[in-house]
């Protein structure tokens, strides 16, 4: 009997052991999550003290998670969160379950919200534009209407390591030269996009750790958009049966293409400075005439 019951609370012991370790390990994981985050912040000088990050926010595990991290950065970095959320009614109750969504989430957080319903399908016929292109233009303008309308200095959109290797490969196949390569750049004027250094795997897995459930967007899962059919058909054969890094390697061959554009540039505009010279007496030359 006290064999039994040595072994029972051994057993007990154990299961509590692995609990804490499972437990600590995820806390580990989520720091390193956010730690990655804030070193691409800092590298690109991403947010200054005294800014206002417009963010945008759909209520899919991306956005969400980019909600998540600038609000646990605010008070550290010295800024102010605000969220844009574009509904585009597309897809019904389930859109409008997004909104609600967003806006309890951004209750919960204490962080000012401002939706936008949009007919996407009404204006993708108006301007001659797919869905897909037309609601990629009404979230910018939205982005960029809430930027200038709220005091806004920065706009924030998730994009990950995932879509960066999505968009260099559309790039690659529809023909490009070295700027195509860079794909999506982590700082542009005054936008700026945290999460490019994560994966979409490791994003849902900082989540799911944190027991936050977020939206899902049904058409994602189709394979309507060519974007979509990358992501479901042609980078899992390339890491299945090429190269388990395909995506890091694709991540690191944007960060290359983007330091080459950025040496061409700057060399570019020395030599303009060294041997050109803009002469403006054309004036002049007609009053001799």
């Amino acid at each position: 009997m006290r064999i039994v019951k040595s072994c029972v609370l051994r057993g007990a012991s154990y299961i509590k052991t692995r609990i804490w370790y499972s437990i600590h390990m995820m806390e580990k994981a989520g720091r390193e999550t956010e730690k990655l985050i804030e070193e691409l912040i800092v590298q690109f000088h991403m947010i200054e003290h005294g800014d206002v990050v417009i963010a945008g926010v759909s209520g899919g595990a991306d956005s969400v998670c980019l909600l998540l991290t600038l609000c646990s950065l605010r008070e550290k970095f010295g800024f102010e969160v605000k969220v844009c959320h574009v509904n585009h009614c597309l897809r019904g109750a389930a859109a409008d379950a997004d909104e609600e969504y967003v806006k309890k989430l951004c209750g919960e957080l204490g962080v000012e919200c401002r939706v936008f319903r949009k007919e996407v399908e009404l204006i993708a016929e108006k301007r001659k534009q797919s869905c897909e292109e037309a609601g990629r233009e009404v979230r910018r303008e939205a982005f960029e209407q809430m930027c200038a309308e709220n005091g806004g200095t920065k706009i924030a959109t998730a994009h990950h390591r995932d879509d960066q290797a999505e968009t260099v490969l559309l790039n690659i196949a529809r023909g490009t030269g070295i700027r195509g390569l860079c794909g999506i750049v982590p700082v542009r004027d005054n936008r700026i996009r945290p999460l490019l250094s994560l994966t979409r795997d490791r994003i849902e897995s900082y989540l799911r750790e944190r027991g936050i459930v977020w939206r899902v967007d049904a058409t994602n899962e189709e394979d309507d958009y060519t974007r979509n059919r990358i992501r479901h058909k042609v980078l899992p054969v390339l890491e299945n049966e090429v190269n388990d890094q395909t995506v890091k390697h694709l991540e690191s061959l944007s960060r290359q293409a983007e330091e080459i554009c950025e040496y061409l540039d700057y060399s570019v505009r020395q030599l303009w400075k060294t041997c050109v010279s803009v002469r403006k007496k054309a004036k002049n030359r007609r009053n001799r005439r």
